[in-house]
């Protein structure tokens, strides 16, 4: 409060007496003392003009990272939060970034037609190589033996068809999704014999994919580069996991 009154009375001795010395006033002071004076505010302008920079700069990085947040959201980040056919959306939108052609299996279905594949994952330049991808998730719980069962169903399916079986059968989770990703279980761990049959089947191997490694793969996208990050996500037989690389 004295500082305060003391800066008022600079301006208006008059309504603020006997409050600031008459010898730290300006119009008392020596040459030297009206020096420093005015270093000290032109320090003072500096201070404030950069505090006003600072502030305009901090205000745009938290507009743009909100921005950002929206997109991760919306995006890439939503194969960790939602189920249904929002998941299979973000899981296509995720394969795509990735450089596969992906086609949605379902949206061609007709309504007499029995359930197919969610996805089918082709590679570029590789008109041969087909991958038929199952997608659920479960806000509670974690992976069930028999939904693998399921895809041996879509690949018969499949088989009946195109006259072939795929090159690759792909089982992608978002098991326990009310979680934060580091504290889910690792898709199918408590059935380490089924996994086995899928996975490591020599005539058609299978991979299981949970959301979110997919996530952090997608994320290391451009480290990797897309064909590097394709072929460790296909050649995997087994649960595919995936180290970020250093951030």
């Amino acid at each position: 409060m004295k500082a305060l009154c003391a800066s008022w009375a600079t301006l208006d001795r008059g309504s603020f007496p006997n409050i600031v010395d008459w010898a730290e006033t300006r119009e008392w002071m020596t040459r030297d003392e009206q020096a420093l004076m005015d270093e000290e505010a032109a320090l003072v302008t500096e201070f404030e003009g950069t505090q006003k920079r600072f502030n305009a700069a901090r205000n745009a990085i938290n507009e743009r990272s909100q921005a950002a947040r929206q997109r991760g959201d919306s995006g890439p980040r939503a194969i960790l939060t939602t189920n249904d056919e929002a998941l299979v959306d973000a899981v296509q939108s995720v394969f795509e970034d990735l450089g596969f052609e992906v086609e949605n299996v379902d949206e061609g279905r007709q309504e007499n037609e029995p359930k197919r594949e969610d996805l089918q994952l082709r590679q570029p330049n590789d008109t041969t190589w087909i991958a038929i991808v199952e997608v659920k998730g479960h806000k509670k719980r974690g992976a069930a033996s028999e939904d693998l069962t399921k895809i041996e169903r879509h690949v018969r399916a499949f088989l009946k068809q195109e006259g072939r079986e795929p090159s690759l059968k792909m089982y992608v989770r978002n098991t326990q999704f009310a979680l934060p990703p580091d504290e889910r279980e690792i898709p199918c761990s408590s059935h380490p014999e089924q996994v086995e049959h899928f996975c490591n089947e020599p005539d058609l191997p299978g991979v299981i994919v949970s959301t979110a490694d997919l996530f952090l793969l997608h994320r290391d996208r451009e480290v990797l580069g897309l064909e590097e990050a394709r072929r460790r996500l296909i050649t995997t037989r087994g649960v595919f996991r995936h180290r970020p690389s250093p951030a």
